[in-house]
């Protein structure tokens, strides 16, 4: 970069993604090129679409790539797909064009990413094998980065009523039942315990206000113990007093 130029704060993001997911120098110099690649193409479709919700959704997929990465240690594909989710999910781009330049893997999480969006897999179903690891890869990673649009959206402490607009990866209207009912058991299944307790933490701030704030205020407990104190009181379905 030269002396005097400003660090365009996208650029900052995708070599903070680049670097998390290589582990040697030369495997930076490999990944760069096609984490670069997957935004400008994305961003170009942006621009094509005129659409300021678009534009909203391609900046929040680069957070959710940086949970995904962070958090739950996903790979490079689970990056890219993170990073062209927006335009395939409003169907700016099809399919076919995705995968003769990205893959045939990134196009079947994304194909996966899409079904749960719609609702044409019931999730319920999913948690019925004797262990996560009985779904198939690209369904897990679909689902963990439907899980790290969540908790995007639980940082930003977002209302309630806004919900929709700024989820990318999943449509609001049965948010707190599938919370409660998917993905804070998978995230347990997958011993995610972390993400489970943020999880919990999101859901039991929406379904119990009162309670939640009850928790924070009368025990003056730090984030981290809230978070697991909450956690218990959903596995165990017992009430506070």
């Amino acid at each position: 970069m030269k002396r005097n130029e400003i660090l365009n704060l996208n650029d900052w993001n995708l070599h903070q993604l680049t670097r998390a997911v290589s582990e040697t120098p030369k495997e930076i110099k490999h990944t760069w090129p096609k984490i670069q690649e997957a935004y400008s193409w994305a961003e170009r479709i942006a621009r094509q679409a005129n659409s300021k919700m678009f534009k909203h959704s391609l900046r929040a997929s680069i957070e959710v790539a940086m949970i995904a990465v962070m958090e739950l240690s996903l790979g490079l594909p689970g990056v890219i797909t993170a990073i062209l989710a927006p335009p395939f999910l409003q169907g700016l781009v099809q399919k076919a064009t995705i995968q003769k330049r990205f893959g045939l893997k990134i196009v079947s999480i994304l194909v996966e990413l899409n079904r749960l969006k719609r609702y044409k897999l019931y999730r319920g179903a999913m948690l019925n094998g004797q262990n996560a690891s009985d779904l198939a890869v690209v369904r897990i990673v679909a689902i963990l980065l439907q899980i790290c649009d969540i908790v995007r959206v639980s940082y930003r402490g977002v209302p309630l009523g806004s919900l929709d607009s700024e989820l990318i990866y999943y449509s609001s209207s049965k948010l707190f039942l599938d919370l409660k009912c998917f993905y804070i058991p998978f995230s347990h299944r997958m011993r995610l315990y972390n993400i489970q307790a943020k999880l919990a933490d999101f859901w039991f701030k929406h379904t119990d206000t009162l309670g939640y704030y009850s928790i924070t205020a009368e025990l003056g407990m730090t984030k981290l113990q809230r978070q697991q104190t909450i956690t218990n009181i959903y596995m165990t379905g017992s009430q506070y007093v």
